[in-house]
């Protein structure tokens, strides 16, 4: 039985717009792939690369590359233009005395926002929103010297347009550009930017034992950003990443949910989400990348997020209890999801020893239930049940608490024996 979905020849793909996207540097294209699988497009590349694509990121205009041959990393930018994908950029990192570069996971911090009212031509000063409602002054993530793209165009006559300007300033809900518009636009036409460059390398500055986050600067040549590399055992030997809005799943410190911007990347058999100001994270999702054996972690090569879907590209995946490598060496995307579900129940009976007293003793049995995001799942139904013929449970389904907590008591029955209980939460 087959469980490959899109399939990719090499280790790198990202999507947009209904559309998946690798790099085959053997025939130096970019392929473009529908979500039935079947090949819509291929884009030649105009500059011949040797090295394999290792991690690809799309920020909604450009497209990303990270190569990395021995001694040094490479990142590419690229724009498709008249069916062309068009190198617009090229920074080769080399080792030196300060740094040594191994790396096979990057991505790119990009904000999609969108016009805040209908634009005419001519215009500088463009009003501007954020339709996720989570950025409320675009001057925190747009300012001097960024670039924005505008487009395509929804309005009669200038459908499909696209323009890129750099940025003059910004405000709370305005962006000020170098020029003036050649084309319409409605509210709500999309807004795109690219803020910094970040890279998981396995080494911290030098030879080390340790990993390290680099934070770059992609207007200025990528020159590091102050404060950078971050030394920490957590960024090393990361294979995949991604920036992207996470609508669900994810708690502040009050407990509220939240829709974040989120550096993402997969570290073992958990997603983490980090908060790119601070550097803290977010929350942790546990994921389902684990070999049959239940000792292997099965490796994530590249990340996407669309909505509530996590595209997690792999070699082999498990299934049923059976791990199954894919076919003609191909890697091919694992679906997972932000939307919290029941991942894990624990049981607890306490004590755990009570005399056979025909039920003069008893057990408190504490059921668990949580999300893949580790966080408590309340107004689930539990169901006990126990196969002692003589012992009895006092309540056999129980609704989780605001804590994901079940209970029931467990009464002992006539004969000293071990007593099976089992717990069974419903997804929904």
């Amino acid at each position: 039985m087959a469980y490959e979905n899109i399939q990719t020849k090499y280790r790198n793909f990202t999507g947009g717009d209904g559309y998946f996207y690798y790099f085959d540097h053997a025939q130096d294209n970019i392929i473009v792939k529908t979500d039935d699988g079947n090949i819509a497009f291929t884009y030649p590349l105009d500059t011949a690369i040797t090295n394999e694509v290792v991690s690809l990121e799309f920020d909604g205009f450009n497209f990303w590359t990270l190569e990395n041959p021995s001694g040094s990393v490479i990142i590419r930018r690229w724009q498709v233009d008249n069916y062309v994908c068009v190198l617009q950029y090229t920074k080769t990192l080399t080792d030196d005395v300060n740094h040594t570069y191994d790396s096979n996971a990057m991505t790119v911090e990009h904000y999609h926002f969108a016009f805040g009212a209908d634009e005419t031509t001519g215009q500088n000063n463009i009003s501007t929103t954020d339709p996720e409602g989570i950025v409320t002054d675009i001057s925190d993530k747009i300012s001097s010297g960024m670039t924005v793209s505008f487009g395509p165009s929804t309005e009669t006559g200038y459908e499909g347009d696209i323009e890129e300007f750099s940025v003059l300033s910004a405000g709370t809900d305005f962006i000020v550009i170098n020029g003036t518009t050649s084309s319409k636009y409605k509210a709500g036409d999309p807004i795109y930017t690219y803020k910094y460059v970040w890279m998981f390398n396995n080494y911290n500055q030098g030879p080390t034992t340790e990993g390290a986050l680099y934070k770059f600067e992609p207007y200025t040549d990528m020159s590091l950003v102050g404060g950078f590399p971050v030394g920490g055992n957590e960024y090393d030997n990361i294979q995949a990443c991604t920036f992207a809005v996470i609508p669900e799943g994810l708690k502040d410190a009050g407990g509220s949910d939240i829709v974040v911007n989120a550096l993402t990347y997969v570290r073992g058999s958990n997603m983490l989400f980090k908060d790119v100001v601070t550097l803290d994270n977010y929350g942790s999702m546990a994921m389902d990348n684990i070999n049959a054996n239940e000792l292997d972690i099965l490796v994530v090569y590249d990340l996407m997020i669309y909505e509530n879907n996590i595209y997690r590209l792999q070699r082999q995946a498990t299934y049923y209890g059976s791990t199954t490598t894919f076919s003609d060496s191909a890697y091919s995307y694992q679906l997972a999801t932000l939307t919290p579900f029941v991942h894990s129940i624990s049981l607890q009976a306490v004590p755990a020893v009570i005399p056979a007293d025909s039920g003069v003793s008893s057990s408190l049995i504490t059921a668990v239930v949580k999300s893949q995001f580790l966080l408590a799942i309340s107004g689930r139904q539990v169901t006990f049940t126990d196969d002692d013929s003589v012992g009895y449970l006092s309540v056999t389904n129980v609704l989780t608490d605001s804590d994901g907590v079940a209970q029931t008591t467990y009464y002992s029955g006539n004969a000293a024996r071990e007593v099976k209980i089992t717990a069974t939460a419903k997804q929904s």
